[in-house]
């Protein structure tokens, strides 16, 4: 890499740094509190709990009952060649940065 690579690198890394450094201060999480104990209910089709999930309590499911349909859903928004790879590739390293 040469000079303006280094310098571009760096000058976004401090740019990225600052903006936290600035908006950590003015921030105030008191308020997001009362919301955390709150659970997110979850329905199916007939309007029927399904799930309650929240920060003190998380119902599991094996990957034997999540139906088909959404596995493959996730699978095709998160990564559309999983099955190509086998869940890990090199083309994807650049997007994690």
């Amino acid at each position: 890499m040469n000079k303006v690579h280094i310098l571009s690198v760096l000058t976004v890394l401090l740019a990225f740094l600052s903006f936290f450094h600035i908006y950590e201060k003015g921030t105030d999480i008191s308020e997001l509190k009362d919301d955390l104990a709150k659970p997110t209910v979850i329905y199916d089709h007939e309007k029927k709990v399904v799930s309650k999930i929240s920060a003190n309590k998380n119902e599991g499911l094996g990957i034997n009952e999540i139906p088909d349909q959404v596995k493959n859903a996730v699978i095709a928004i998160e990564d559309h060649r999983f099955y190509q790879h086998g869940g890990l590739t090199i083309l994807a390293f650049p997007e994690l940065l």
